[in-house]
């Protein structure tokens, strides 16, 4: 899937409806285009995931310290009696 079809926010379809509700076409343009700068500024891509994991992989190879989040099936944890 390439990101133009993973991509939920359409400014397009945003600048239609904020020019519906009586915004000038500028100003609804200019609103949808900052919307999805910031929406598209929070996403994490398979990269940005891909680059914590190997991170956290690593802390881990080197303190020796379980990581339950990252591969919970290694791991049984018991609950305190």
């Amino acid at each position: 899937m390439d990101m133009a079809n993973a991509l939920m926010f359409d400014p397009l379809k945003d600048s239609k409806r904020l020019v519906e509700a009586g915004f000038t076409e500028p100003q609804a343009e200019a609103l949808a285009e900052e919307q999805s700068a910031v929406i598209n500024d929070q996403l994490a891509t398979k990269r940005d995931i891909a680059e914590v994991r190997r991170a956290a992989q690593s802390i881990h190879a080197a303190h020796a310290v379980p990581c339950a989040i990252f591969c919970p099936q290694a791991f049984h944890i018991q609950k305190p009696n």
